[in-house]
C-alpha cells in the first residue's frame, strides 16, 4: 500500500522521505500542498495505506486535515507530525478519537528512525512491505478485446438525490470489469489500458448497451442514467451517432441518457468534444460535466452545452473548512444554474456536508451517506427502502424545524 507524506516544510517532506525509503518503502507520493494532497487521496484512496501529515501548516493545518481525510472517504490509517509539544500531542489524539479517526500516532520533529519504524510494524497494520505498490496486472490489446466481447464489463449504479424533496433523481452509471482472475476492478485498474490499445469505443459501445439493457429491465421504476464514459470515447465525431442508435434499439428515450465527461477530457482537443456534446444535446441526450470546479473552472461553464454539473469532490470537502473555498463552490453553483444545468453535489459522506450543499443551493446529492455504487439488480431494493432512510428522515426533519434530529452525523 501507498504512502502519502504533507507538510508545508520540503525539508521535512524530504527528510521523512529518505528515512521511509531506509526503511523499505518504495510507494511514497510526498506533497507540499494540502488541497493537493486531498485530491490525490481522493483518486487513490483504496491504495492507500498509510497518510503522515504535519499538525503546523498555512493553508489547512493537520487537524483540519484529519478532518477532511475522513470527510472524502478515507479511513485508512494517518500519522500527525508535529514540534514537540505533549499538551498539544495528547489533545490532537483526543480529537482523532472524538471524530472516530484511525490515527497511529502523533510523532514529533525530527522523528526517530525506531518510532517511524514502529507505526509500520504488523501489528499497527501498516507493513513496510505493504508500502510496496501492487503493481496492476498488465493487459494486452487481444485480452481487452476478448474481455469486452465475453461480456466481463458492467456497470455498478450510484443514486442520486434531489436535496429539497428526497426523491430518487437519477443514477450514475461506473465501469467495472469482473475480471476472472483479478476480481472486480475500477476503472483506475483498466481505462488506461484500454485507452492505449484504442479500445475506449468498442468498450463504451457494450457497456452502453449493457445500461440500456438494465434500464429496459427497471420498466415503469427507471429513472435516468448518467453514463461516465472514457475519454477516448467522446474523441470521435461518430460518437453522438452510435449513442442515438443505441438508443433507438434498446427504444428507451433520448431524455432519459447522460453521457458523463470528465473535466480532464474537456481540457483536450476542445473543438471535436465541443462538437460531439452539442450533437448529443441535438439528439436530446444530456450531457453532464464532472468534476466542475476542478479542471473547468466554474467561468467556464456557460460556454459548455452541458445540461448537469457534478461538482469537484475536493472542492466540496474543501469548502468545509475554508471560507475562500466556500465562496468558490457558491460561485460554481451559480453558474451552473445560471447555464441552465441542474448541480450535483459529489462526496455527500456525511449530514454536513449534505448540509453544506443544500444551503449553497446544490439540487442533487450523491455520496455514500446514501449509498456506494451497486449493480443493477440491488437499485429496485435500495429505491424501496429509501424513503424510510435515517439520512433522509434527518434531513427532512432539519429541513422543516431547523433543529437536527439527534441521529448520528
Amino acid at each position: 500500500m501507498q504512502i502519502v507524506v504533507i507538510d508545508h516544510d520540503a525539508s521535512v517532506v524530504h527528510q521523512l522521505e529518505k528515512q521511509l525509503v531506509s526503511l523499505g518503502c518504495i510507494d511514497i507520493v510526498t506533497f507540499t500542498a494540502p488541497g493537493a494532497a486531498l485530491g490525490w487521496v481522493q483518486q487513490h484512496g483504496d491504495h492507500i495505506g498509510l497518510v503522515m501529515c504535519g499538525l503546523a501548516m498555512s493553508d489547512i493545518d493537520g487537524i483540519e486535515m484529519m478532518r477532511a481525510l475522513k470527510q472524502i472517504g478515507y479511513h485508512g490509517k494517518q500519522v500527525i507530525i508535529c514540534q514537540a509539544d505533549e499538551q498539544l500531542r495528547q489533545s490532537v489524539l483526543q480529537l482523532a478519537q472524538f471524530y472516530d479517526i484511525n490515527l497511529c500516532g502523533v510523532l514529533f520533529k525530527p522523528i526517530p528512525l525506531p518510532q517511524l519504524r514502529a507505526v509500520l510494524q504488523p501489528r499497527q497494520g501498516v507493513l513496510s512491505e505493504g508500502a510496496v505498490r501492487r503493481v496492476p496486472p498488465i493487459f494486452n490489446e487481444l485480452e481487452l478485446r476478448q474481455s469486452i466481447q465475453a461480456g466481463q464489463f458492467c456497470c455498478h449504479y450510484q443514486p442520486q438525490i434531489s436535496m429539497q424533496t428526497g426523491a430518487l433523481t437519477g443514477l450514475e452509471a461506473v465501469m467495472r470489469w469482473q475480471h476472472p482472475a483479478h476480481g472486480l476492478m475500477k476503472p483506475p485498474e483498466f481505462l488506461p489500458a484500454v485507452e492505449r490499445a484504442g479500445l475506449a469505443s468498442m468498450l463504451c459501445e457494450a457497456v452502453l448497451a449493457d445500461v440500456l439493457r438494465e434500464m429496459r429491465m427497471m420498466g415503469a421504476r427507471m429513472v435516468p442514467v448518467a453514463l461516465h464514459v472514457p475519454p477516448g470515447a467522446t474523441a470521435e465525431l461518430a460518437f453522438p451517432r452510435r449513442v442515438e442508435q443505441a438508443l433507438q434499439a434498446a427504444q428507451i428515450a433520448p431524455g432519459m441518457l447522460s453521457i458523463m465527461i470528465s473535466d480532464a477530457t474537456v481540457g483536450t482537443n476542445h473543438a471535436v468534444l465541443l462538437d460531439v456534446m452539442a450533437r448529443l444535446r441535438l439528439r436530446g441526450v444530456g450531457v453532464c460535466i464532472a468534476n466542475a470546479g476542478g479542471a473547468v473552472g466554474w467561468q467556464n461553464l456557460p460556454a459548455l452545452p452541458c445540461s448537469a454539473v457534478k461538482l469537484n469532490q475536493t472542492l466540496v470537502q474543501a469548502a468545509m473548512i475554508s471560507a475562500e473555498r466556500k465562496a468558490q463552490l457558491r460561485a460554481c453553483i451559480a453558474a451552473a444554474h445560471s447555464a441552465g444545468a441542474v448541480c450535483i453535489g459529489a462526496g455527500v459522506e456525511n449530514r454536513r456536508v449534505w448540509a453544506l450543499l443544500r444551503d449553497l443551493g446544490c439540487d442533487v446529492a450523491q455520496g455514500y451517506l446514501i449509498a456506494k455504487p451497486m449493480p443493477g439488480v440491488d437499485v429496485a431494493e435500495w429505491h424501496h427502502n429509501w424513503p424510510h432512510h435515517a439520512v433522509w428522515m434527518n434531513a427532512l426533519h432539519v429541513a422543516t424545524s431547523g433543529k437536527p434530529s439527534g441521529l448520528p452525523g
